[in-house]
């Protein structure tokens, strides 16, 4: 028990053979003391390993992680409640607000999290919450529950002609990364990624890694009509370093 005096060692037994008991009887599942040290913390760094064995931690997972380290990370993952889940979804909905009393709220505020996200954002930082207490079910019966917001579809994009007005007043190499997008449907961050070590010119493939796809998965795209097109652009317009500079 690491007590010292023994009223409190005895105390704690008792403690530890009630919660035994009900664990045998299937009422609540025992949490040890190791389990009971557990962080929010903690819980988000074995996720981290498990994406990076995984290979698909990302540069977007890290900072999506980081507001929940921030606001929970200190937190026993034993005593994260749905009221704490609620509280965080509201700071993060609505904004800490200009003097905010909650911790949580001053602390969004320190780390300059002050302006409100949209559902679709708290979704994903949430499900990075929620995959790691699944990770850690053998420790814990069960985690708060984190309930997934709707998310407005998005709307407002370019017809042909309206892209083509635009694209007509870019610089040859923006232009042909914007190309790339609308043919595509990539993020700029997934298009930016790409190296000229992915392709492969046979076959006419581009690879896309997977830490830098929207959803961590490996992705290839064939490279027929507009898209070989900007490609042969690009590769003529490439610029390296040789041996001889």
């Amino acid at each position: 028990t690491k007590e010292t005096e023994y009223k409190k060692a005895r105390r704690r037994l008792k403690q530890r053979i009630r919660q035994v008991g009900a664990d045998l009887i299937g009422a609540k599942k025992f949490i040890g003391s190791r389990a009971e040290k557990l962080t929010v913390s903690d819980m988000l760094d074995f996720l981290v390993k498990d994406l990076d064995i995984r290979e698909k931690l990302s540069k977007q997972a890290i900072s999506k992680m980081k507001p929940l380290r921030e606001a929970l990370g200190r937190y026993p993952a034993i005593s994260v409640t749905d009221d704490v889940i609620r509280d965080y979804m509201n700071f993060r909905l609505k904004g800490p607000g200009k003097k905010p009393n909650h911790p949580m709220a001053r602390t969004l505020v320190r780390i300059g999290r002050t302006r409100p996200i949209a559902n679709a954002t708290l979704n994903r930082e949430l499900e990075y919450l929620r995959h790691a207490y699944n990770l850690k079910v053998k420790d814990f019966i069960y985690g708060p529950a984190i309930p997934r917001l709707e998310e407005r579809v998005r709307e407002g994009f370019y017809e042909r002609a309206d892209f083509e007005a635009i694209a007509a007043y870019l610089p040859e190499d923006l232009e042909d990364f914007a190309r790339w997008g609308y043919f595509t449907g990539w993020r700029k961050g997934e298009i930016a990624s790409l190296r000229w070590s992915e392709l492969n010119m046979e076959n006419r493939q581009l690879r896309l890694r997977g830490q830098f796809s929207k959803n961590g998965e490996q992705r290839t795209v064939p490279l027929v009509g507009d898209l070989w097109d900007i490609i042969q652009r690009r590769w003529k317009a490439r610029r390296y370093k040789g041996e001889n500079g």
